[in-house]
């Protein structure tokens, strides 16, 4: 099945992303990510079988690591020349966000568990871009949104997540909840 560990985003915190989504002109033509599916993703697995998931959440239920805080402040852009993806920038104190991906990588490399091992970016994806389009307007849209603070909250839990598609989007369940110290 198809799963990512992933960091949920407060409710409080989504009313300021929703105003980001609502200011992208129509004719952008960008996919916003729907409010009850934000999050930050730590680790993808495009095959994660029952054993697997077996394995993490035992590994991770005796896993020790305190909560931590996380910003979310500022917009980016993957692939700036061709812009495919909008995010929210993350950051964390004293870069606990990498030390918990650190920590994570860590247990999945040890039980042998096939991941996308691309080079971990904090971001929240907030919108995708489906097709070209004028770069400079893009750039413009968003222009307002560069140093915008959308919120910050305690981290204190991570999530394993299945990802099944449906005929119109995706869905996400959880399958395990890591609390933090």
């Amino acid at each position: 099945m198809r799963a990512f560990i992933s960091i949920d985003i407060p409710d409080e915190i989504k009313t300021s992303i929703i105003e980001l989504q609502h200011n992208i002109p129509k004719q952008l033509r960008i996919s916003t990510v729907g409010i009850e599916k934000l999050h930050i993703t730590m680790m993808f697995f495009p095959n994660l079988d029952d054993k697997e998931i077996s394995y993490l959440s035992s590994n991770f239920s005796s896993f020790r690591f305190n909560k931590f805080n996380i910003s979310l402040a500022g917009v980016g852009l993957f692939t700036p020349k061709v812009p495919r993806v909008l995010y929210i920038k993350v950051l964390s104190d004293d870069n606990r966000l990498y030390k918990l991906y650190e920590e994570i990588h860590s247990a999945v490399s040890a039980g042998n568990i096939k991941f996308d091992d691309k080079r971990f970016v904090p971001h929240l994806t907030i919108g995708r871009i489906k097709s070209h389009v004028n770069r400079i307007k893009f750039l413009d849209a968003i222009r307002q949104f560069e140093d915008y603070k959308f919120g910050s909250f305690t981290c204190n839990e991570f999530k394993i997540k299945e990802s099944v598609f449906t005929a119109t989007s995706t869905e996400y369940h959880d399958l395990f909840t890591k609390k933090l110290d």
